[in-house]
């Protein structure tokens, strides 16, 4: 069972790389591996092309609340 929907925004977590630094949006859900663990396709803003990525690579990524 997969942890976040489509539209949710995650940060990939230490050890994928700096280059993947940001927020993402996952953009599909997809087919749990053969280990049982979910997968998803996540889109970044600053980037044109989609990712995929295991779920314990990602975490929530924490939104700034404002006071307007």
């Amino acid at each position: 069972m997969h942890k976040f929907q489509v539209g949710d925004l995650v940060r990939v977590t230490a050890g994928q790389g700096r280059k993947l630094a940001g927020a993402y949006e996952i953009v599909r859900l997809l087919p749990a591996d053969e280990t049982g663990t979910p997968i998803y396709q996540i889109k970044a803003a600053h980037e044109s092309h989609m990712r995929v990525v295991a779920e314990h690579h990602i975490q929530a990524e924490e939104q700034e609340v404002r006071n307007g």
